[in-house]
């Protein structure tokens, strides 16, 4: 498992325990839906920004990938690695509220 498949899996599993989130004192109850204290719809756009995060990391590097394959540019090969290089921190601290699970590598500590 790799560091973006390992995100993944722990987004989806925060991703299905949203429905049961609440504000103290909200009075939710499985009897009474919806709640109209907020906390699921800003997790849910929490699980949606990390998942926006990742792809944009995943498609940086497919798009320095294809320019570098077919030799295309014109030296910002350099820029587009520098990019690259920024943004690889980004999933290692993205995981790291993970870091207790089984899961996690020492590697991807940030």
């Amino acid at each position: 498992m790799d560091l973006i498949e390992f995100l993944h899996a722990r987004i989806a599993e925060d991703r299905e325990r949203l429905m049961f989130e609440h504000h103290d004192g909200c009075g939710w109850t499985l009897a009474r839906l919806p709640c109209d204290c907020g906390t699921p719809d800003r997790l849910l756009a929490e699980v949606r920004a990390k998942w926006r995060i990742i792809e944009l990391v995943q498609h940086a590097h497919s798009r320095y990938a294809q320019e570098r394959d077919s030799g295309y540019g014109d030296g910002s090969d350099m820029e587009w690695l520098t990019k690259i290089e920024a943004l690889e921190p980004v999933l290692s601290l993205l995981a790291l509220p993970y870091a207790g699970h089984q899961d996690y590598r020492d590697e991807w500590r940030p």
